[in-house]
């Protein structure tokens, strides 16, 4: 049984933490409580949308009324030992609290404070002062009344604590306390009167107030003066205490200083408190504490902002969202970023494409007529400018593959400038280069011959300066996919070694495109171990990208099982991921593959729709920024809605609406034999199935055998087995009907 208290209040790392905790509950024998307050959108409703999303069958949603009059009776008797209270005094705690049992603890307590309840005998007798006690009608107030009966010295010792938090060390409150005899009698007091509790904290002696909203009365009833310099107070103790391992406290460090007012540490404090997210791979704290600092320092630094410190600040944040795989707004940081420091982003498209020329000329002269010259040390300067213009290119890789190709195939002639072991970053960008040579089909010839040229390089390289292997592998996987070479094995010692250092896009990256080639070779038992650790990262890291490949593959793997519906809801969770994060180039895949569902369940009208979406999507974007295998899944979702409309008109004689199918299918066959061909190996056996069907149903049995040909050479070649299988089938049947009985 595992139980969480105060969800609202949980931290946004701790909610995706137990995000991925819930998931166990489907496998094994655990029982999750959750409890927490409604009207918490960030946390106890976020964790009920995630749990009714992955876990439905699993949940039971239990909400707590209030007590009534009767319970509420029952539990002051309770706490009374059925000591006798006048009917009067009862009726006015019940209608004082409204059902709140917390509320109604806190009465009966206050009322022993005062005296107006003494305990004798085993039970509590009522003294006379019950006559002039009045009931107090919020929580806040009664709280408060309980601590007005305290003395002065243990009241500023309860309002130190509240400074401090929900949970306070007890070092920190000596520290902070100095002034205030006899501390540990008097939290032996406040443990008596059951304000707070004693706990265990990282092996600190630490306490906890009992419940929330009591060091919440407690912090709102002080001046705000007084709570500002109470905070700076315990940030300068925590400083003083813990300056052996202050990176413990960083987050802390930030949200005192804040409150104290003194934004210059706050600030400072805040960004390292985000670098020590970051190196644990907590993405979103990260973000959270990098957001916030850059908003203190454009509040504090008015007309003399430094565009250099924003541009830092931004940087990170840019960090921070490629990390969590918003790619979107990364690449909105990234480019922010680079402005205040100085450097042009280009958009002019005509000078792009003219530069294109001359830099395929230079990166050409380079692989093939290397120089013999030594290479320059580029200064560090140069090697973070090219960094953050490296990540920004991986960024929009994911959002526009045409602009990342014309904006940053001017990066890799440099990479070949400079000495690589002494700027291993472009070695990213010449692996980079590959890769957009092969995704974009400009020339896998090009590609490949990178890729070996950054192979020698990593063979030869000097064992103290650290390689991008994790780069090189995922781009190789890319490279395998595209081309046909699909007899690679799931490597999981890579995986895992890239996963223990944070590396979620590589490691993603590299199974993503493995679990494409497993697909189309059939490998099924491969292709759900692929998925499967697709999906661990997804959850395990919160890493939405993996999730949405997990959503796309998995959907493919129960196509190929018949299991149709389970299909659509694979594909309909990420077409929801996409539209929040806003990658159309991804969802004109996703649109295909679910047109793709529909036509095989004979609903041609919604397939027509979502093929129209995709046009449009295709028509805003343009066709050339949309990933190949993305692409392709919608030319071949087109290829099954003419195919299908061609049948159908010719079993209706509707010889009109025929020919009008007849010219959209034959021009989208045109379109994917020029796709198919040139840029990507995935998809193509049954491209040219489809192709060859198109003809056939359009009376061209010539060229339906041709492609129908061609689709059973290259699903020989590629070993595409169940694609290779289909396509026999389907010539066999066409050629069977042809002869007749």
């Amino acid at each position: 049984v595992v139980l969480t208290e105060d969800l609202h209040w949980f931290d946004t790392s701790s909610i995706e933490l137990l995000e991925s905790l819930l998931d166990l509950a489907q496998t094994h024998r655990i029982l999750f409580l959750n409890i927490f307050r409604p009207g918490y959108k960030e946390t106890g409703e976020r964790i009920v949308a995630s749990i009714k999303k992955k876990s439905s069958a699993y949940y039971v949603e239990i909400h707590l009324e209030p007590l009534d009059e009767r319970h509420s009776d029952t539990l002051i008797k309770n706490m009374l030992s059925h000591s006798v209270l006048g009917h009067n005094v009862m009726q006015q705690i019940v209608r004082a609290a409204g059902g709140n049992p917390y509320f109604i603890e806190e009465i009966v307590r206050s009322l022993i404070d005062m005296g107006a309840l003494v305990p004798k005998d085993g039970k509590f007798q009522v003294t006379t002062r019950i006559a002039t006690t009045t009931i107090p009608n919020t929580i806040y107030d009664v709280l408060m009344s309980r601590i007005d009966q305290i003395d002065e010295a243990t009241r500023d010792l309860v309002r130190i604590a509240a400074i401090v938090g929900r949970t306070f060390l007890y070092r920190i409150i000596k520290e902070v306390a100095v002034e205030i005899e006899d501390i540990d009698l008097r939290l032996s007091y406040l443990k008596d009167l059951q304000l707070i509790i004693e706990n265990e904290r990282t092996g600190e002696i630490a306490y906890s107030f009992k419940h929330g909203l009591a060091q919440e009365a407690v912090y709102l009833s002080m001046l705000p003066q007084k709570r500002k310099n109470l905070h700076l107070e315990v940030a300068y103790a925590i400083e003083r205490i813990f300056n052996h391992k202050l990176h413990e406290f960083y987050g802390i460090l930030s949200y005192h200083f804040n409150k104290g007012a003194d934004l210059d540490k706050a600030e400072d404090y805040m960004v390292k408190a985000g670098d020590e997210a970051m190196n644990v791979s907590a993405s979103s704290e990260a973000l959270e504490y990098y957001q916030t600092a850059m908003e203190l320092y454009i509040k504090k630094g008015g007309d003399a902002i430094d565009a250099g410190k924003i541009a830092g600040l931004e940087e990170n944040i840019a960090m921070a969202f490629f990390n969590k795989g918003n790619f979107v707004e990364a690449v909105h940081y990234f480019e922010r970023s680079l402005r205040n420091k100085g450097v042009k982003i280009r958009t002019n498209t005509l000078l792009l494409v003219t530069e294109l020329a001359f830099n395929l000329i230079s990166i050409i002269r380079y692989l093939y007529f290397p120089t013999v010259s030594a290479k320059k040390a580029p200064s560090a300067a140069d090697n973070h400018i090219m960094k953050v213009k490296f990540k920004l290119a991986m960024a929009l890789a994911y959002v526009d593959i045409n602009r990342v190709f014309l904006d940053n195939i001017r990066l890799v002639p440099q990479a070949f400038k400079f000495d690589i072991q002494k700027a291993p970053v472009y070695l990213d960008v010449l692996i980079g280069g590959s890769a957009l040579f092969a995704v974009t089909g400009l020339s896998f010839k090009l590609s490949k011959k990178i890729l070996d040229y950054v192979a020698d390089l990593i063979s030869r390289r000097d064992d103290s300066v650290a390689t991008p292997a994790n780069f090189f592998r995922f781009i190789e996987s890319m490279y395998n996919c595209l081309t046909g070479q699909w007899h690679h094995k799931v490597n999981d010692v890579f995986v895992e070694n890239a996963l223990r250092v944070g590396d979620l896009v590589n490691a993603s990256g590299f199974l993503v495109w493995l679990g494409y080639a497993k697909i189309e070779r059939g490998d099924l038992d491969e292709a759900q171990k692929v998925i499967q650790m697709l999906k661990g990262i997804g959850r395990r890291y919160n890493f939405e990208h993996a999730t949405l490949d997990y959503c796309y593959l998995s959907c493919k793997l129960a196509i190929i099982n018949g299991e149709l519906k389970r299909a659509q809801r694979f594909i309909d969770d990420g077409i929801m991921l996409l539209d929040k994060f806003g990658l159309d180039i991804h969802k004109v895949g996703f649109l295909g593959v679910k047109a793709k569902i529909l036509i095989l369940q004979n609903d041609f009208n919604s397939a027509q729709k979502i093929l129209g979406e995709a046009d449009d999507l295709i028509n805003k974007v343009g066709k050339k920024a949309i990933l190949p295998h993305y692409y392709g899944d919608f030319l071949i979702g087109q290829l099954r809605y003419f195919a299908g409309q061609l049948e159908n008109c010719t079993a209706r004689n509707r010889i009109v609406e025929f020919k009008k199918h007849k010219r959209s299918a034959l021009k989208t066959a045109k379109q994917s034999v020029k796709h198919f061909r040139k840029r990507i190996a995935i998809g193509r056996t049954e491209a040219y199935r489809l192709i060859g069907r198109c003809y056939s149903l359009g009376n061209n049995q010539n060229k339906a055998l041709k492609w129908w040909d061609k689709s059973i050479i290259e699903g020989q070649r590629l070993k595409a087995d169940l694609e290779l299988a289909r396509t026999i089938n389907e010539v066999e049947r066409t050629v069977n009907a042809a002869r007749g009985p």
